[in-house]
């Protein structure tokens, strides 16, 4: 008999993609598992929906909370959950047929904590004919231990790791730790590097058999400013573990990654108009201009923080004087390029 899946939805107000979620997990050639949707709080319109859902098939069960966050929905579903594996799953995403029996079996094979599987980003269901979801692949895969994968994610070598969407994890190797509830954004990078933190090996599926659903309201800049606030304590946390642990390259590697985040997060925040975040985006700037990992940070890096903070509309205008010479550049090259095969 084959081992029960916990599958782990956290659900608020999905009404629009849940279906689509759902339909994906029934289809899975792998069937010994239990879905949970771990509802945070939703109103009672969808709550009526996902009891709908509930009773097409009695392996997926409804377990409701007050809203307190994607976290804390995540963090319940796991104490009832029964699997010996977990799989966690966005509501709006959905899956290919043999993602669970691969996963299962790539963990079972090389007796891994983690399995993950590549993604691929989509609009539409409707993208994927039926031809693509059923056909038949070979298993590509790679097997690293979890201090080689800390190593790929702070060096920025792999996406893999970013999110817990498609992650299948070994029940026992999770019963430590939890979601950090204080955080609305990065709480899963944080939480699959506290697992990485185990000692264990890592399978990464080179299939792009998960498959995320970007939709335009996920460029909504609801609450901004604590967006970023949690995706740079999750990034300090991680930064700050890795120096603790003499990982001094991959230290270094993250803090050049909190620079240029902030980079990028003032100029999106000058475009908007968000004095609050451009001043929280200075503040953090002094903070990490006082670490003992800045001087060792690329000139570059640093010159570009200090315009982008200091002289925005200097920043500017030698961006369009770069964009301008590499017009140039090229023009000059396809010039002389033509003349030579003439």
């Amino acid at each position: 008999m084959n081992d029960l899946i916990s599958i782990i939805i956290p659900v608020y107000n999905s009404e629009l993609y849940i279906h689509d979620c759902i339909q994906s997990v029934l289809h899975q050639t792998y069937s010994e598992f239990e879905v949970i949707l771990a509802d945070d709080g939703s109103c009672d319109s969808n709550k009526k929906i996902y009891e709908s859902i509930c009773q097409s098939d009695k392996r997926i069960t409804l377990y409701s909370y007050e809203h307190r966050g994607v976290s804390a929905a995540r963090n319940d579903a796991m104490k009832a959950a029964k699997g010996i594996y977990i799989f966690f799953l966005d509501s709006d995403d959905i899956i290919h047929p043999r993602l669970l029996e691969s996963l299962y079996s790539l963990l079972k094979e090389t007796s891994s904590i983690l399995a993950t599987a590549d993604c691929l980003k989509f609009k539409t269901a409707n993208l994927f004919n039926k031809n693509y979801l059923n056909s038949e692949y070979s298993l590509e895969y790679t097997c690293i231990d979890t201090q080689i994968a800390i190593d790929m994610y702070a060096q920025r070598l792999t996406q893999v790791f970013d999110g817990i969407g498609g992650v299948m994890v070994l029940r026992s190797a999770i019963q430590s730790f939890s979601f950090d509830e204080t955080l609305i954004c990065g709480e899963d990078t944080k939480f699959i590097y506290q697992l990485l933190l185990q000692k264990g090996d890592v399978v990464i599926l080179h299939r792009k058999w998960y498959f995320y659903r970007v939709y335009d309201s996920c460029s909504q800049k609801r609450n901004i400013l604590n967006v970023y606030k949690s995706k740079y304590i999750c990034e300090s946390y991680i930064r700050n573990n890795e120096l603790d642990n003499c990982r001094r390259l991959n230290a270094l590697s993250l803090q050049r990654f909190i620079l240029q985040n902030i980079c990028g997060w003032f100029i999106a925040a000058k475009k908007d108009k968000n004095e609050c975040l451009c001043e929280y985006l200075k503040d953090i700037a002094k903070k990490e201009k006082k670490s003992c990992l800045y001087p060792y940070c690329r000139p570059k890096t640093k010159r570009t923080l200090f315009l982008i903070l200091n002289c925005f509309p200097l920043y500017m205008v030698t961006q369009m004087i770069w964009i301008l010479y590499g017009n140039i550049r090229y023009h000059l090259y396809s010039l002389t390029y033509l003349k030579r095969i003439r």
